[in-house]
């Protein structure tokens, strides 16, 4: 699994979001390898945000080992509960 967060430390929810995230990392239900915030405001990050089609933050996607998305959020943030649903490798 790949878990993509595109934020920025000025959007509220964005922190919300990567607070979240992180709890989880703690608790062991994703990886710490697995996860990647990247800042989309910056413009080094630009192309990376186009070619994951990024217009709204916060922006979370969730790949599979094959590259596949089995997970995607975008502009709220969800409590833990709801987080856990989307990281389930099943």
């Amino acid at each position: 699994m790949r878990v993509l967060l595109f934020g920025t430390e000025t959007c509220q929810k964005c922190m919300e979001l990567l607070a979240n995230i992180q709890y989880l990392i703690q608790k062991k239900t994703i990886k710490n390898e697995d996860f990647v915030y990247i800042d989309a405001v910056v413009d080094e990050n630009q192309d990376l945000c186009d070619t994951h089609n990024i217009d709204l933050l916060p922006h979370l996607k969730v790949y599979s080992d094959e590259g596949i998305i089995t997970g995607e959020i975008v502009g709220e943030v969800l409590e833990i509960e709801k987080l856990k649903e989307i990281f389930h490798d099943d």
